[in-house]
């Protein structure tokens, strides 16, 4: 409609509202074309500037609602999850943490014995104060030396496993938390020092998972693989444990889509700002 029109307004209806008016006005170029409509009912009078009309407001409140109910069924569904976990306490699991020689390890160790689980601490020295500690909470403390694997590198560990199997108690979980760290330049680290982080850090862990994986599998187990903020964000001087993490990284990822078809699971931890107290 335009102002050269001279033909009445027609009267109409919609959503309640007469339509007494239409008219075009003189508007910059940018809004050429707007209509100014003036919007009456028997109550109030309702003006709309610009031709806008009231619809916006409707898809707002259904987009609204629509936000609001899938955040309910989310909701409805993580719950439903969480409640379908399993059970982890009892003496019938057993769980194997490695690197019980002090920090995280030791207090893994100790936590999971509060919480009624049977535990097999592997450590670096056994006759340490931790171990002597774990020992005494009723820990069975096992040597593991991951540097320089030789083929009966876990012949003790399965001896003691296998002791437990027999006393109904079987391997449910491993904590792979043994990790070495030199804190240098790349080329101020001895061929040593590059030697023992990769074996401890990476080598050892996959080696010591995959001869524990054919029990893990059979009981639905699960594989804790204690990583570091290092796996994601390398930082100067930690070149070589950070290559290690980022290995370890990408071994737990790949290693999670094997076991979580078969009821399995696998949980990366990446703890930071860690002052040990032993």
């Amino acid at each position: 409609m335009t102002q050269d029109d001279d033909r009445p307004s027609e009267q109409l209806t919609s959503f309640g509202l007469n339509f007494a008016s239409c008219k075009t006005q003189a508007r910059p170029a940018r809004l050429r074309g707007t209509v100014q409509f003036e919007l009456k009912d028997e109550s109030k009078e309702v003006v709309q500037h610009g031709g806008y009309s009231p619809f916006p407001l409707e898809m707002m409140v259904w987009a609204a609602g629509g936000v609001a109910t899938g955040m309910v069924l989310l909701a409805a569904h993580s719950w439903r999850r969480l409640r379908r976990r399993r059970e982890v306490y009892g003496g019938s699991k057993v769980v194997v943490v490695t690197g019980c020689d002090s920090g995280i390890g030791y207090n893994v160790a100790l936590n999971t014995l509060e919480w009624g689980c049977s535990v097999v601490a592997t450590c670096l020295d056994p006759d340490g104060e931790a171990p002597r500690r774990l020992s005494e909470a009723g820990a069975v403390v096992v040597k593991l030396d991951l540097r320089h694997l030789q083929q009966d590198a876990f012949k003790e560990l399965l001896s003691v496993l296998q002791s437990l199997k027999d006393d109904d108690k079987d391997l449910w979980c491993l904590v792979n938390n043994a990790a070495v760290m030199t804190y240098a330049q790349c080329e101020w680290q001895t061929n040593e020092m590059v030697t023992s982080q990769v074996e401890v850090n990476l080598l050892g862990l996959i080696q010591v998972t995959k001869v524990l994986l054919p029990t893990l599998r059979r009981n639905k187990g699960r594989v804790v693989i204690v990583s570091s903020p290092t796996g994601q964000v390398a930082v100067p001087n930690m070149t070589v444990y950070a290559a290690t993490k980022w290995g370890v990284e990408g071994f737990s990822h790949a290693l999670r889509r094997e076991l979580t078809p078969q009821g399995g699971s696998v949980v990366l931890v990446r703890p930071c700002e860690y002052l040990p107290p032993i």
